[in-house]
């Protein structure tokens, strides 16, 4: 090759390096809705397995119920049912077993001292289901944010294994989905 054609060459790189930002902007793609809801729940099962200090073994079910209003338990609501979704879905991604259980009046408070109790009901279905520990919740709405706790429980007796405290932003969706799911009479 001859010089001149090495030369035209290497100044054609250099210019068309030239021309790039020594800066680039980034753009990110808009968030699609939603998304915040799911990340925080996948991050918090993350910390609340990380949190563990007991080795669960991923081939026995461990079950799933429904984030409950610390103010009433026995009243769900679609945020407190699609954030138990989330993270049961989370725990099957990361290997383990899963059994989704819709709670009802199956967890209570002591109210002697206000912590969350397994009642026999859920024992019992632990024990039918051969699960080793129970993932349970609470959230209570704020003005701007809702505060959630997670705990997982050991089946058997219901002692706290690890626990996780979050905080969700209260955006429109999140909005949307904090008011409990009423129960109606049909006549």
């Amino acid at each position: 090759m001859k010089p001149i054609n090495v030369l035209i060459s290497c100044l054609a790189v250099v210019l068309v390096a030239a021309c790039g930002s020594p800066n680039p902007v980034l753009t990110k793609s808009p968030k699609t809705p939603g998304t915040e809801l799911i990340v925080s729940n996948y991050q918090a099962m993350d910390q609340l397995l990380q949190k563990n200090q007991t080795n669960l073994n991923p081939a026995k079910p461990v079950l799933v119920t429904s984030l409950a209003d610390i103010n009433n338990l026995e009243l769900s609501s679609p945020l407190g049912r699609i954030s138990s979704e989330q993270l049961a879905s989370r725990l099957v991604g990361s290997g383990y077993a899963v059994v989704e259980v819709n709670m009802g009046n199956r967890l209570r408070i002591n109210r002697g001292t206000g912590q969350l109790i397994l009642s026999r009901d859920v024992r019992e279905l632990s024990r039918e289901s051969g699960a080793q520990a129970v993932v349970a919740g609470t959230f209570t709405v704020s003005q701007n944010e809702v505060f959630v706790n997670l705990k997982l429980l050991r089946a058997d007796d219901g002692r706290v294994l690890s626990a996780h405290d979050y905080v969700l932003k209260m955006d429109d969706n999140v909005q949307s989905m904090v008011t409990p799911v009423r129960r109606y009479t049909v006549y």
